[in-house]
């Protein structure tokens, strides 16, 4: 296995050069397609087109390849190479957009993190896998998108995914896990399975879960119970760790002449035939893309001889979009683009699941959380552990236990909610100036939405526990609507972002309701087993209080969605079933940018079943190659080319950036054979990560906006048992391990032998 993976990235590393490009290109930079984004969407596509090696296909990637850091592989540092780096910096694998200011809570910007990278925002997410539920994709088809419903993604979901369920009934039993066989795929790129460790606290949340009457679902993976649920991860089950976009979709294909990835390419916009002249009746013909690597760097084009694809997310797609002139007139014209296609929708209906971040921990010191890995030894040890035989804390990462709950579930003003929703007026609380299009076909997501706020069968909120007393809480149906659109022509000036939170108080309102619910189920008697201690909001908390808290914490769960929406141009569509963009002959989007009504899920996996669909629809459509006349029109098609900056923030510098990233995209010889010679790839280091490796980087979601929420002191002599320092209990445990690991290193080196696989099947606590 290791001498493949060392040839693989040895292939990589010869194909290297430097200047923005990683792979020499063929004459005159021709290719069948162009995929914009090199997320999970894009390198999904690239990888099942490629397999007819008559296709020739070239994925373009504004972000750096990693190289197998830590930050990336190990589920227990889950998310930490997205984390905001000295003084808020931001770089490397992670976009860090700020929104507008939300005026609808506090008047403050929110930091959205988005990946930047060969992998997209799978190489900085929680990976927690789910697919909503079957009546959120019946919803996509009723909206008009015939051949989207759930029963017709199903085999998608499944040819994506190698689910590999927990063995060990013990397991099983305490977390209320299960197997629904019909919904899993056993032979897909993407490996999801569970952790080798887990927390007792996990037990007890369960217990008081189903104290409160909430049920306990077997398989999340598309149940129409609603209730409290153990979901699996996106990561491998012979070594556990993070099976990205980038291992499963590129490395498996690496090796293909005819796919090519270029890495720190920033596409300017889509070039078209005819070049700025307007497009004939049957629509504009993309025939490449213009990019460029770094601003004021030399511009190159693409040439796409069938389609161009844009995969590069709900916030960057429409900025293409709109920077080649398709999008809302008013919009294109304020940024001085030249309008091709007035497509209304684009950049509008901006959806999130919004979040709240609590403050909360347990103080029985019988029990062990995840803080053991404050104490630098036992952190050593469980590094150890994690290296040996695949076991351990360092195997956990995301917040697990979960809860996919129905609105009546938690609150009593189920139908209440859905009644003030009914007694909403056209397109009340959507942002003025909207075309007549997007409030129409707003409106008829809105009556599909109103039934689930009552609906039994329909998830309304996600619940998520960090095993510590942190927990979070995510609005899984929201009403509100925000955009994302271009300020002006230059495509290095991020978009205006405004998710509008809470503008709809229908949102406000249900989140009032789940933060309520959760004060309950921290005074159960089951869950005083773990004497839980509230910090923020306080334990019974007041009405005030709680609105309160909720302006200033409601933000991002990291799941922007909606904005080239698959519904009909005249209900402010921006693709249609086959995913091309209105008013174009060949340009499709494939990400999450297509979703009409963001699902009750986490998205890699929605994302990953759309784009596994969507390259069977290319693949069937076939169009036709055609050269165009070379060189291609490149005019920016605009009276000017003034440029402005947001003032919101800025990108890195090109010198900061190689100053905290100074590898980014380019291989080296010698750093293939440090992959190579190493243990495993798995064991290399990224210098970041060694000088944090004493910290406990792992409570529940990152919360990217800190300073809305009033911490624990770590440092308190009265800190719960869950902050700061391990103490009692936990302590012993680390001692324990540290014998265990010494008393078993042999036995499980001799079993990876015996076994060929890195790995042994022991698990850490539980029970």
């Amino acid at each position: 296995m290791r001498s493949a993976i060392g040839l693989s990235v040895l292939s990589l590393a010869a194909t290297v050069l430097a200047g923005g490009l990683n792979v020499p290109l063929p004459p005159d930079n021709i290719f069948d397609y162009v995929v914009v984004g090199g997320g999970p969407a894009g390198l999904t596509i690239a990888q099942r087109l490629t397999e007819d090696p008559n296709i020739n296909v070239l994925v373009l990637e504004a972000g750096l390849v990693d190289h197998y850091e830590d930050t990336i592989m190990i589920p227990y540092l889950q998310g930490t190479a997205g984390r905001l780096g000295p003084g808020g910096s931001c770089g490397g694998y992670n976009w860090c957009d700020n929104s507008l200011p939300q005026t609808s809570l506090d008047g403050k910007t929110r930091v959205i993190p988005q990946g930047r990278g060969l992998g997209g925002g799978t190489l900085i997410n929680a990976y927690l896998v789910n697919r909503g539920d079957p009546a959120d994709y019946d919803t996509w088809a009723a909206l008009g998108s015939k051949g989207w419903d759930y029963n017709s993604l199903l085999p998608y979901f499944q040819k994506a995914e190698t689910f590999t369920g927990e063995s060990q009934q013990e397991v099983v039993q305490d977390f209320g896990m299960g197997v629904d066989a019909s919904q899993h795929g056993t032979s897909g790129p993407q490996n999801n399975t569970f952790p080798r460790f887990f927390y007792q606290a996990g037990q007890v949340i369960k217990a008081a879960m189903n104290g409160m009457g909430i049920p306990s679902v077997a398989d999340p993976a598309a149940p129409t119970t609603k209730g409290y649920m153990f979901l699996p991860q996106g990561i491998s089950p012979w070594n556990q760790s993070r099976n990205d976009a980038r291992r499963a979709r590129f490395d498996t294909s690496i090796n293909r002449p005819n796919l090519w990835v270029s890495t720190r390419q920033t596409v300017q916009r889509i070039l078209f035939e005819g070049g700025c002249s307007a497009p004939g009746g049957n629509g504009a013909r993309a025939v490449g893309v213009l990019s460029q690597p770094t601003p004021g760097s030399a511009s190159w084009t693409a040439i796409a001889k069938r389609e161009v694809i844009l995969a590069a997310g709900a916030v960057r797609t429409p900025q293409v979009l709109e920077l080649s002139g398709i999008g809302p007139q008013n919009i294109l014209q304020n940024a001085n683009v030249q309008t091709r296609v007035n497509l209304p929708g684009v950049g509008n209906n901006l959806q999130d699941h919004m979040l709240m971040h609590m403050s909360q921990a347990f103080n029985n010191q019988s029990y062990v959380y995840p803080n053991i890995l404050n104490n630098q030894t036992i952190m050593n040890q469980a590094r150890q552990q994690y290296y040996a035989n695949r076991t351990g804390p360092w195997t956990f990462g995301p917040p697990d236990p979960n809860g996919f709950l129905s609105v009546p579930q938690f609150s009593t003003r189920a139908q209440g909610l859905a009644s003030m929703a009914q007694g909403q007026s056209s397109g009340q609380y959507l942002a003025d100036g909207l075309d007549a299009s997007v409030i129409q076909g707003y409106n008829r997501q809105k009556s599909a939405l109103i039934p689930a706020l009552s609906d039994n069968s329909r998830g309304g909120i996600e619940f998520l526990q960090d095993n510590a007393g942190n927990t979070q809480i995510s609005n899984q149906r929201p009403l509100s609507r925000g955009s994302s659109h271009i300020v002006n022509n230059d495509p290095f000036t991020y978009p205006a972002l405004d998710f509008r939170y809470g503008s709809n108080p229908v949102d406000f309102e249900l989140m009032y309701d789940a933060l309520a619910w959760n004060n309950k189920l921290f005074n159960t008697p089951q869950l005083q087993i773990l004497q839980p201690v509230q910090n923020d909001p306080p334990k019974n908390p007041s009405d005030q209080q709680m609105r309160d808290f909720l302006k200033r914490t409601l933000g991002t769960e990291y799941h922007p969605s909606g904005t080239a929406a698959m519904m009909p141009r005249e209900d402010g569509g921006v693709v249609d079933a086959n995913l091309l963009v209105y008013g174009t002959q060949n340009v499709r989007v494939v990400d999450a940018s297509i979703h009409p009504i963001i699902p009750a899920a986490h998205l890699q996996t929605v994302v990953y079943g759309v784009a596994e669909k969507a390259a069977d629809i290319i693949k069937a459509a076939n169009a036709q190659p055609v050269t165009p006349n070379l060189p291609l029109n490149t005019a920016q098609c605009t009276a000017s080319t003034k440029r402005m900056t947001r003032g919101v923030r800025s990108l890195l510098s090109r010198k900061e950036e190689q100053q905290a990233y100074p590898d980014h995209h380019i291989f080296s010889a010698a750093r293939a054979k440090d992959l190579n010679d190493g243990p495993t790839v798995f064991d290399v280091a990224d210098a970041c990560d060694k000088d944090n490796q004493a910290g406990f980087f792992s409570v529940g979601y990152p919360n990217y906006n800190p300073e809305s929420l009033m911490s624990w002191n770590t440092s308190a002599s009265d800190r719960p048992a869950s902050v700061g320092e391990p103490v009692g209990d936990a302590l012993k445990w680390g001692e324990e391990l540290l014998e265990g690991l010494l008393e078993g290193l042999g036995d499980a080196l001799e079993g990876m032998l015996e076994d060929g696989i890195p790995g042994a099947i022991t698990y850490g606590l539980h029970g």
